[in-house]
């Protein structure tokens, strides 16, 4: 009897002793047991971070372009030394440096350029760029990295592919267009009376320039006809790039002119001629210059000078207008001629009776 309560007494204690141990081990097993985002290495890195150089015009000679990372956040990871600046010798990408991140979190960064030149050319994009970098666990394998690219520095504008700066290089320069000349048949030419436009060709359309319009016109004869001749001309169009290009230029037509009627309005017949100027633009001397210019008609025929030449319907005099009667309008519509040709026919219906009856009686 005493062995049996003892027996069940060591067994309690063997017991409780085993739960004891059970919940120490549990308990070592809660609290080391490392976490999933621990299971690998926790670091990532930053390896491309790019911007972009953009020139808009043809310098003379390329300029070194740099930008430069900076910090928002207090504690942001930065690239090592010498790496938070970024340069390109003309246009071009480049990247900043490295940047290691070790710990979960979001870094906030400002991009801006800090290129320097005293061309007074050189015109420099000055646009800001915030940058909001997070560094978390994709997985329990993975830690990744990445960035987006705002223009405003609560990060609420529109997501932004890269870092990109638009810089632009304008040369002075003008191209004097040879004035051309207008022609008016029949007419008298004034100042103004029509509208010239340039146009340049850009890929397949035509990019508008500029407009002009005529000078007053002078008087002469030629071959039997009666001309009144003004000039046209625009002022200095501008060139901002070296290359190769056309344009092209032609009287402006008023509304109602069509091919159906000849292009014809108001009694005058507009010229449709279309003249093409193939130009060549060259920096010389930090200035950009046409130092070729040819033209040539719609039909691909070169000439000197770009001649518009409108026709106005000669007056030919009709047959004369009879007068309106003098007579005044009194809205009485009594036609007297008939009442005429009435009591006339009455006075000799009369008289015959009177001489019949002078008759009977003689």
């Amino acid at each position: 009897m005493q062995g049996n309560v003892l027996g069940s007494r060591v067994g309690r204690r063997v017991s409780a002793l085993l739960a004891m141990a059970l919940a120490v081990v549990s308990a070592l097993v809660v609290f080391t047991a490392p976490a999933p985002a621990f299971a690998v290495e926790q670091r990532a890195t930053l390896d491309e971070l790019p911007v972009t150089f953009n020139v808009k015009g043809t310098p003379k000679g390329d300029i070194e372009f740099s930008a430069k990372l900076e910090a928002v956040s207090e504690d942001a990871p930065m690239p090592v030394a010498g790496g938070e600046v970024a340069t390109s010798t003309g246009a071009g990408t480049v990247s900043f440096g490295q940047i290691v991140f070790t710990k979960p979190g979001v870094w906030d960064y400002k991009v801006i350029q800090t290129t320097q030149t005293d061309n007074t050319h050189w015109t420099l994009d000055e646009t800001e760029y915030y940058l909001q970098i997070c560094a978390q666990w994709k997985d329990d394998e993975h830690f990744v990295v990445g960035a987006f690219v705002f223009t405003t520095p609560d990060h609420t504008g529109t997501k932004i592919a890269s870092v990109s700066f638009a810089n632009a290089y304008t040369a002075d320069g003008k191209w004097e267009v040879d004035p051309g000349e207008k022609w008016y048949e029949n007419g008298d030419l004034k100042a103004g009376d029509f509208t010239f436009d340039i146009f340049r060709k850009n890929g397949e359309d035509w990019v508008w320039v500029a407009e002009t319009t005529n000078g007053a016109g002078v008087a002469q004869t030629d071959e039997g006809h009666t001309y009144s001749v003004g000039s046209w001309a625009f002022e200095g169009i501008d060139l901002t790039e070296a290359g190769e290009y056309e344009y092209k230029v032609l009287e402006r037509l008023p509304e109602g002119t069509t091919a159906e009627n000849g292009f014809k309005l108001n009694g005058v017949t507009y010229d449709t001629t279309v003249y093409y100027y193939d130009v060549t633009v060259e920096a010389v001397d930090d200035e950009y210059k046409a130092t070729n210019v040819e033209l040539r008609d719609s039909d691909g025929t070169p000439v000197e000078k770009a001649v518009f030449t409108n026709v106005k319907d000669v007056e030919v005099p009709g047959e004369p207008v009879k007068p309106p009667s003098r007579n005044p309008n009194t809205g009485d519509a009594t036609n007297y001629a008939v009442m005429a040709i009435v009591l006339g026919v009455g006075l000799v219906v009369v008289g015959c009776a009177v001489h019949v009856r002078r008759k009977a009686r003689g």
